[in-house]
């Protein structure tokens, strides 16, 4: 793992190329592609461009300030949520790995490179490539992507996307992902978002809806009638998310850039030295 680690630190300061930027730009047409692939030419069309294509939502009037208040947002980002879908569904169709693989990347690629987004593939597609523990490949995927992308260093969605990757390995999995979505309230308050005191009942009853109908619906609602379905169920979260006034509350994130990285940082360097310690504890 060291051998690994130091070689993306070199990797790091000796890049002189931002991979996946390049690889955004060399596949393009791929995103193009998506976005004009949407079968909505309404305000829906900006929600499906998010969810399958990668577009952001921070310029909309309403979702963008909703979906961040209510702590929803993490699921519109293409992040770790999607490529698990998608992963349950080629399992579930029994796709051989490699094609799996294959897809996860052409996924990747159509959402643009996304920090979270590729931290996430890379995870999936390597995972049987390290004889690591879970929080080890953690620890050798991020900073290989570092090495491969410096410039991610200043980029909040991606140590985000981190340090969820990092805790859920010590979630309890129960089905409703109940201690999960707790765990994560409590933490990006701590780091300064300031949540609607509903956040956590939404994330709770609303994002595996979102994440495991909606998300799907969208890349069905190319077809009729899923795309009558979509636009009914998200026609239902609006509803529900106004009627909450979600859109009517600014959130900031108050966190420092520094002071995010050095939380997922200190966080690894303390569970792995309190590994350590624990494996010389049962050898004396």
């Amino acid at each position: 793992m060291w051998v690994f680690l130091i070689f993306s630190l070199i990797l790091f300061f000796l890049n002189p190329v931002q991979t996946f930027d390049w690889l955004a730009v060399q596949t393009k047409s791929l995103s193009t592609l998506c976005l004009s692939s949407s079968p909505f030419k309404n305000q829906t069309e900006d929600v499906w461009q998010a969810l399958v294509c990668g577009q952001s939502l921070m310029g909309t009037e309403f979702w963008g300030k909703a979906l961040k208040s209510s702590g929803l947002i993490h699921i519109f980002v293409v992040s770790g949520s999607h490529f698990l879908v998608f992963i349950w569904i080629l399992n579930l169709l029994r796709v051989p790995n490699w094609i799996q693989n294959f897809v996860l990347w052409i996924f990747n690629a159509m959402t643009g490179f996304t920090a979270p987004g590729t931290r996430a593939c890379l995870s999936l597609s390597l995972q049987n490539s390290f004889n690591l523990q879970d929080h080890q490949k953690t620890l050798c995927i991020g900073f290989l992507c570092l090495g491969l992308q410096p410039d991610w260093i200043f980029s909040y969605s991606f140590w985000l996307s981190w340090l969820a990757g990092f805790m859920l390995q010590f979630c309890p999995r129960d089905p409703l992902r109940i201690t999960q979505n707790f765990l994560f309230f409590v933490t990006w308050s701590f780091l300064g978002s300031p949540l609607s005191i509903w956040a956590l009942f939404l994330n709770i009853t609303l994002a595996p809806i979102i994440g495991w109908i909606l998300f799907p619906l969208a890349m069905l609602s190319l077809l009729y009638p899923f795309d009558i379905l979509f636009e009914l169920l998200l026609g239902l979260l609006e509803w529900i998310l106004k009627w909450m006034e979600m859109d009517q509350k600014k959130i900031p994130f108050n966190i420092s850039l520094r002071g995010l990285s050095f939380v997922v940082l200190a966080t690894h360097l303390y569970y792995q030295a309190s590994q350590l310690i624990k494996q010389g504890r049962k050898i004396n």
